[in-house]
């Protein structure tokens, strides 16, 4: 390919003005300029290349890799299909990449990650402690008691995967009690055993004093639920 490339360049080097376009004669013109060797080394009449005597040989060969130099240098413009091989392409941007190590959060990112923990801690919790997703429903509704907020907060809550059981309105009024199903569905859930917690249950019913409230029921306090998790542990 390089050799058929020469000899291309070769032959057009030494081409007679005659032959050849205005803008072409100025082009071999300017190739020869920057020679300093006269237009088609000094020949009168075109030869094969072979057939020249050395010192026009090199002159030629002098030419052909000043004209691949000036059109690298982008000074003359080459023609042809194959002509953009010939300059050398501009450097283009390359992406340095991502950093193996990411970022240190700055105190305003470690501050939200620390508050997301925690809600997200305390949104697990509550999909197990109906008192814990009350408390939180409590405090979305402190301020603003109407019907049509409580709701809109209470789908909210049920849609972050908390039963909707766990939301009664008649229940928020009792902050750390829980009624019976609520109890057994936390104490299984922390991974007691569910016969051995429904056995509890029913003794702690029997043997302490709960807080019975007419319309809701039996409902156990925190301290009879600490008292169940000790038997429980035992």
């Amino acid at each position: 390919m390089w050799f058929r490339l020469l000899r291309c360049l070769l032959d057009e080097l030494s081409l007679a003005g005659s032959s050849i376009s205005r803008r072409s004669q100025q082009l071999l013109k300017q190739i020869w300029d920057a020679t300093g060797a006269p237009v088609r080394a000094g020949l009168a009449v075109w030869q094969p290349y072979e057939n020249l005597e050395w010192p026009i040989q090199e002159k030629l060969l002098t030419a052909a890799a000043t004209a691949l130099s000036l059109a690298a240098d982008r000074l003359i413009q080459p023609r042809g299909t194959l002509a953009g091989l010939l300059i050398e392409p501009r450097p283009l941007p390359v992406y340095d990449g991502d950093s193996p190590w990411p970022p240190a959060p700055d105190q305003a990112e470690r501050a939200g990650r620390k508050v997301m923990g925690a809600m997200n801690a305390w949104y697990a919790r509550a999909r197990v402690d109906a008192d814990a997703a009350r408390t939180i429903l409590r405090l979305l509704t402190e301020f603003d008691t109407r019907p049509a907020h409580a709701t809109r907060h209470r789908d909210v809550l049920i849609g972050e995967g908390i039963p909707s059981r766990f939301l009664r309105n008649d229940l928020l009024r009792y902050p750390g009690r829980r009624t019976r199903e609520e109890t057994e569905t936390l104490l299984v859930a922390e991974g007691f055993d569910p016969s051995e917690v429904a056995y509890e249950l029913d003794r702690c019913i029997d043997e302490t004093v709960t807080r019975d409230v007419p319309e809701v029921g039996v409902l156990i306090d925190n301290d009879e639920l600490a008292r169940i998790r000790t038997r429980l542990e035992l």
